[in-house]
């Protein structure tokens, strides 16, 4: 034991000398540069020293070195080792403490600087599943994040042995991302809410599965908008559940939205088009049919303009979906009493009548066939909406305009 205190002192008068040397009294250039050198060199001594001193088949030497180089926060030079009894220090380190999060991140850092990505792949995942403050979850996130690219490297995850265990680093990586977005909305109310503390330190102290997420954070915080990222995370079918988020998220937008009806619908607007973006290549998040109609009846309640709705649903999601959503809800209108109320009767005429009008400023973008397509279903559309307001008092101007339509459609 005594020649191990030996070494360990050689090493730290070294480095004394090259802590001493960082403060330099004098202001010339050439006396910096000077400093910098012979720091540099004393810092390759150390290095070349304890390369010597790993030859020596002593383990506990070289335990003793290991332990003098984390405590000099060496990690850099420490995963560079290619001595096994490094691997086998480093495991045990990690074992010792629930918390000893820098022993298993020296041990990645080995691993991948070794070239063995599978290794380090399940040492990361072990970090970012660890419980406890020690980690925030941003750390947990790098971490997998991590992981995932090491066992894409060089296709290593391909692997039939190997494969399962990157789909579930890439799940575990999805639902990871799914609980920063629920930790982020929490922390946005956190000055209203009286549990939101304890719920933003839960969330750090380890990963949720998405029923977790949903059942014990978004359900108590009415986290809609979370809620939906979960139900696309998971794949999630029930089309009453989503119908109903949609509608509480379409109500919060309503109920923050402020001044002239054109701007709340804007605001509105904003807000949902921005998820339909995120999720429209989603199988069963976006049920366009239920948020138009939500979206149009509020610009109804608002007396919005007629074509903000269509317009902006049209940015996201291609014409011949929209113009069909539109078909199907005046088909649907008929025999619903809100649509029969007032003024309320003309105005899905008068969206759709706005719909048209951007198709046709916009119909030689799109090929021949699909145009055909959209134009048929205008024409049939605009037939029965006319065939509906002859019979309507107070409807000529809005005839009018279906009939100009109609004659622009014939000409497409």
């Amino acid at each position: 034991m005594k020649i191990y205190k030996e070494i360990l002192q050689v090493l730290d008068n070294l480095n004394a000398q090259i802590t001493s040397q960082t403060v330099v009294t004098e202001t010339s250039l050439g006396a910096q540069v000077q400093n910098m050198s012979l720091q540099q060199e004393k810092i390759d001594l150390i290095r070349r020293i304890i390369i010597d001193i790993l030859t020596f088949q002593d383990e506990l030497l070289h335990v003793a070195v290991y332990e003098w180089m984390m405590a000099k926060q060496m990690d850099t030079d420490v995963v560079k080792i290619t001595q096994p009894s490094l691997e086998k220090y480093l495991i045990r380190a990690s074992q010792q403490t629930q918390e000893n999060v820098t022993a298993l991140d020296l041990l990645w850092k080995y691993y991948q600087s070794n070239n063995n990505p599978a290794s380090a792949a399940k040492i990361l995942h072990n970090l970012a599943s660890k419980t406890g403050t020690m980690l925030t979850l941003k750390e947990r996130l790098s971490y997998l994040a991590r992981a995932v690219m090491c066992m894409r490297s060089d296709k290593v995850g391909y692997a039939p042995h190997l494969g399962v265990f990157l789909k579930d680093l890439e799940d575990k990586l999805d639902m990871a991302q799914v609980q920063e977005q629920v930790l982020n909305a929490i922390i946005n109310i956190k000055t209203t809410q009286p549990n939101a503390e304890q719920a933003i330190t839960a969330l750090n102290s380890g990963l949720y599965d998405l029923t977790q997420l949903y059942e014990e954070f978004c359900d108590p915080f009415n986290l809609w908008e979370c809620k939906l990222a979960i139900i696309d995370c998971a794949g999630y079918s029930d089309n009453a559940l989503i119908e109903n988020i949609w509608h509480h998220i379409i109500e919060d937008e309503l109920r923050k939205s402020t001044g002239p009806a054109d701007d709340r619908m804007a605001d509105i607007l904003n807000k949902i088009t921005l998820l339909i973006g995120r999720y429209k290549n989603s199988s069963n998040c976006v049920p366009l049919d239920y948020i138009i109609e939500r979206l149009e009846i509020i610009s109804v309640k608002l007396r919005a303009c007629a074509k903000l709705v269509p317009d902006a649903v049209s940015l996201e999601v291609p014409m011949e979906m929209v113009v069909q959503i539109y078909n199907d809800l005046i088909c649907s209108s008929t025999t619903d009493q809100f649509w029969s109320m007032g003024e309320n009767e003309f105005h899905l005429a008068d969206a759709f009548t706005e719909l048209v009008n951007k198709f046709l400023a916009n119909s030689n973008s799109y090929d021949h066939h699909l145009r055909i397509k959209i134009k048929a279903t205008c024409e049939d559309v605009v037939a029965k909406l006319l065939t509906t307001l002859y019979s309507k008092p107070n409807a000529g101007q809005l005839i009018n305009m279906l009939k100009n339509v109609q004659a622009r459609l014939a000409r497409c």
